[in-house]
């Protein structure tokens, strides 16, 4: 049988997966929109610029697979890719609306849903964490008929880690 004290050390481990598992709950949604502009942006990249010849004859954008890895690419703020490209206006404006969509406004959205569900989340845990100690404890009171010695033991174990702090 595990004890108070045993289960208290895991009261940390215990909130920080509920925590993370709240957070991937509440971004599920949000991701799957991140990924919907990602593959949006390789797809029109890759039909905009497929054809298109480069001052260097090098075309990075011909098929999806290498589009998806340079859109993911521009996501972590890298337009190497687009450098072949010097004088196309239109790339130009996908780039400004590419980069104030993603890098800006989706991922502050992104910081305030995680920091919400965080607060939200360690509330939450908290009390599901208390609710879980009060049943072993009740659990305790019950066995205590039964094996008054491990309970006396369970009580100088507390009352010695008490004083220690």
């Amino acid at each position: 049988m595990v004890t108070v004290l045993q289960i208290d050390k895991f009261t940390d481990l215990f909130l920080q997966c509920k925590v993370f598992a709240y957070i991937l709950k509440k971004i599920r949604w949000f991701l799957v929109f991140l990924i919907f502009v990602l593959f949006a942006s390789a797809h029109s990249l890759m039909v905009l610029l497929s054809d298109t010849l480069t001052d260097n004859g090098a075309n990075t954008f011909t098929g999806f697979y290498q589009s998806l890895k340079n859109s993911w690419s521009m996501l972590l703020n890298n337009y190497s890719s687009l450098e072949p490209w010097t004088n196309n206006y239109l790339l130009d404006i996908f780039m400004i609306v590419f980069s104030l969509s993603t890098a800006i406004v989706l991922f502050n959205i992104l910081i305030a849903i995680i920091s919400d569900s965080y607060k939200i989340t360690c509330k939450k845990a908290h009390t599901i964490w208390v609710m879980e100690l009060v049943e072993l404890m009740a659990e305790f009171e019950l066995c205590d008929k039964i094996m008054p010695m491990f309970r006396m033991y369970v009580r100088m174990n507390a009352l010695t880690y008490t004083l220690s702090i």
